[in-house]
């Protein structure tokens, strides 16, 4: 029978004796004084003892006068008593299954080899751990069927986008099925054109601040069909091709990079000038530009992003241009 030596409290398992002396709340104490930490560490041995006190507890309430006498020819036996026990009954008890063993070992070979709830604990373990793995398997697959999907559609409407735009020409111009002509023609580098560009457009690219010149650079050179002067054929090469008039002139990429950042550093200067605008985004700007102006690091990288906004667009450009004059876009030509 498995008792708490506090209390006298009696359970079927000693493992919910244990759960019992884990409580918060603490047993009242009917027989023997100690720390329920204590009793966790050495049951066997309380046990013993609780035992031994309620027997005496028992031959004391039937025989009052020898209540001494037993007690004290008992005290010492007690002790002894319970030394010899540990050595019979010890605490080798599975806390799994509730199997009791006399050796430590034997508890061990068992919770390692035998124990029919840890190995079904296990089981259930690595089949989760199956399921986990095969679902992250097919997650990454579907994400890479999506991936190349979307990366596929992206090029189609790319191509239908400069298709519809530059179909047909003849000219300097497009004839649709709905007998409508449109007039394209490529402005030459130096003399795009910012038409396009609405007031909402700036205000938005401005809030970015050092992001503000390489976003104009893209609307520029890239987003405007018109606008598509500027094509660097190689990131390694520091060679890039701007086009003049009816021909693509070979110049150094530094010095035109200096150019289009100054052009566009001018263009946003021009328009904080001439409209109206908050006065903090006004302040913000100009700090910017000034910053630009005289940090070189910040100049250069800001130099940078625009050379990536226009090597990220270099397949627009060379596309329109070869769809529109039926040439090919390359040094050389």
């Amino acid at each position: 029978m498995n008792m708490c030596p506090r209390c006298g409290n009696k359970f079927l398992k000693r493992e919910y004796v244990f759960k019992h002396l884990k409580k918060q709340k603490e047993c009242q104490v009917l027989y023997l004084n100690i720390p329920r930490e204590t009793i966790r560490k050495d049951y066997n041995k309380y046990y013993n003892q609780y035992v031994l006190k309620k027997d005496l507890e028992n031959v004391c309430k039937s025989n009052d006068e020898s209540l001494t006498n037993v007690c004290e020819s008992n005290d010492k036996c007690l002790t002894k008593v319970c030394e010899s026990n540990d050595k019979i009954i010890t605490n080798n008890v599975c806390n799994k299954c509730g199997r009791e063993f006399t050796r430590r070992q034997n508890l061990y070979t068992h919770r390692r080899k035998y124990c029919k709830i840890i190995k079904q604990e296990q089981s259930d373990y690595l089949k989760f751990q199956d399921e986990m793995s095969k679902k992250f398997e097919e997650l990454k697959k579907q994400y890479e069927e999506e991936n190349e999907g979307l990366k596929k559609k992206i090029t189609d409407l790319v191509g239908m986008v400069n298709q519809k735009q530059i179909n047909n020409i003849n000219n300097g111009t497009i004839d649709q099925s709905n007998n409508q002509t449109i007039n394209i023609t490529l402005n030459e580098y130096g003399k795009e054109s910012i038409d396009h560009i609405s007031k909402k457009e700036w205000l938005e690219m401005l809030e970015k601040r050092f992001r503000a010149i390489p976003e104009l650079v893209n609307k520029i050179y890239i987003d405007n069909p018109e606008n598509r002067t500027v094509y660097i054929p190689s990131q390694k090469d520091n060679q890039v091709m701007i086009y003049k008039g009816e021909t693509w002139k070979i110049r150094d990429l530094a010095e035109v990079l200096e150019e289009i950042f100054m052009a566009n550093h001018n263009r946003i200067w021009d328009f904080i000038s001439q409209n109206n605008i908050d006065p903090v985004l006004h302040h913000k700007t100009d700090d910017m530009l000034d910053q630009v102006d005289h940090d070189e690091k910040k100049r250069k990288k800001c130099k940078g992003k625009v050379k990536y906004e226009l090597m990220n667009g270099k397949i627009i450009v060379k596309s329109s241009y070869e769809e529109k004059s039926g040439k090919k876009l390359a040094v050389g030509n």
